[in-house]
Formats: C-alpha cells, structure tokens, sequence
C-alpha cells in the first residue's frame, strides 16, 4: 500500500488529544510529529508541538480505537493505543527518550542521510549534486532496502534497467556507478547527522494521510479542489485511485487501455529498485 498526503478537510468530529512533548529531563521538545491512525480504515491525522513542547489535535478524520504515534529526530519513537470518542478529550504528557548508540541513530534517519555515504566526487557528474539530480528525482535511495550491502555486480542488473529508462547504454558509466553504491552502502552505520531545525510555523500545520490499498506505483495525483477530491494515477496497475478527502473513502477505476497492453509499458519494465 502507498500513502498520500493533503492539507485541505472539513471537521467532521469534535475528538480532540491534547498536551505536552518532553524529554527525560522535562525539557520541551519542539517539532515533534503527533500521529493519530486508524489502522483498519487507514486514515491518519497530524500535527506538530511547539516551542513550548505543547501540542492540540482536534480529529476531523479518526475516532474510536487508535494508534498514537509521536517522533522526533534522533529520539525513539512513543506508541500508544488510545481511544477517543467523536466528543471526548485526551490530555497526554509524553517523555521521549534519546537514541543512545550509532545504530540505533543511523536506523531512524531518513534516507538522505546513509545517500551523503556515497563516495562522490567535489564536482562534475560523480558529485552529490549531480548524482542527486539523475538519481533522485523519482528514486530513494539509502533507505533500508536499497542501502543493503551488496557488491558491484549485484547493483549492475539496477544500473542498466535506470540506464535504459533514458535510453543510454553507457556501460562504463553503469559500473562506476554500481560500484560508488557497493563502496557507499557497506552496512556500517552512518555518521552523517543532520540538522532538523523548528520554525514556530510548523506548530500551525496539520497532515492528513489517506492509505491507498492495492496500490502498486502511485506516481502522479492532483487535487480538485471543488469537489475535496484526490486522483491519483497508478502506474504499476494502469489504475485511478479516486480520494474523497472529507470522508477518507477511496475507490479505483481502471485506465483506459488506450492499446497499451496490460499493465501498460512502463510495468514490463519492471518496479524500478
């Protein structure tokens, strides 16, 4: 399943969770990430603490049995079940513990972190920059699947399908940078530690999250705004997933075949890796 994300809704409940993120200590943590999910309808709701550790979401989506996860860089995750009626009020004071060892930080950073790894050159097409613009602009890559170690050979199969996608059949160019990935992910945990900073205005956002179920490549959506309404193409099944984002409730409908065989094109070319 794939995940979307809109900043538009109406209020559909009145539930509201409330209160405080601190550490051990009792310091505030500002910018933490407050999440309410419901699992079985797959929808969530977030918001953000601020400067004072202190944070208010009033439900519009869940309510009910619900998952409560809150996050921070470079501290372990809080889980909790909690329920909250379609009136009730939940006030929760949260203590987040700090990560202690290398591991434990390299695993809860996110992908861009283990990519500054790779061995890049300071300029030309083997820099991070450039090698960010041909690689990254649909791809991730240092998350936990494709920073799995493996050698050079084994990452070439990958280089020439990402190879072919632009029509070149540069071989040189597809093993130096099959083995930039070998040298860059060895499994070693990273010491790249990067800077989360908290605008006060993050305290203001909010970030509805819609499953959608059976996806397989949900690559492009848009949203029309007069009807609250999400549709998002998928490019793995030739399917349009249709989100009402006032309910939550999605359905699919198949993609004219248009001649193309099933699946499209782009799918016989396998889920890019």
């Amino acid at each position: 399943s794939a995940q979307d994300t809109a900043l538009v809704h109406n209020t559909a409940t009145n539930a509201m969770l409330s209160g405080s993120v601190r550490d051990a200590t009792g310091k505030a943590i500002p910018g933490a990430m407050i999440t309410v999910t419901d699992d079985e309808r797959g929808l969530g709701e977030s918001v953000f603490s601020n400067d004072a550790g202190m944070f208010t979401l009033t439900a519009e989506l869940v309510s009910g049995e619900l998952e409560l996860r809150v996050r921070k860089p470079y501290f372990a995750d809080y889980n909790q079940s909690i329920n909250l009626d379609d009136s009730g009020k939940e006030i929760l004071d949260v203590r987040l513990k700090p990560l202690k060892t290398d591991q434990q930080i390299s695993d809860s950073l996110p992908a861009v972190a283990h990519f500054a790894n790779l061995p890049f050159d300071k300029e030309g097409k083997w820099s991070r920059a450039d090698f960010q613009r041909d690689c990254l602009s649909c791809h991730q890559l240092g998350n936990a699947w494709t920073r799995i170690p493996r050698p050079a050979e084994v990452w070439m199969p990958t280089m020439e399908r990402m190879y072919s996608y632009i029509n070149s059949t540069n071989v040189e160019d597809m093993k130096y940078r099959s083995q930039m990935m070998s040298d860059g992910f060895t499994g070693e945990p990273t010491q790249y530690r990067p800077k989360f900073e908290s605008a006060p205005e993050l305290a203001t956002a909010k970030i509805y999250q819609y499953r959608l179920d059976h996806a397989v490549v949900p690559h492009d959506a848009v949203v029309y705004q007069k009807t609250n309404t999400v549709y998002t193409v998928d490019q793995g099944t030739d399917d349009m997933h249709i989100t009402n984002l006032d309910t939550g409730e999605t359905t699919r409908v198949k993609a004219p075949a248009a001649g193309m065989p099933p699946g499209g094109k782009f799918t016989l070319l396998e889920v890019p890796g």
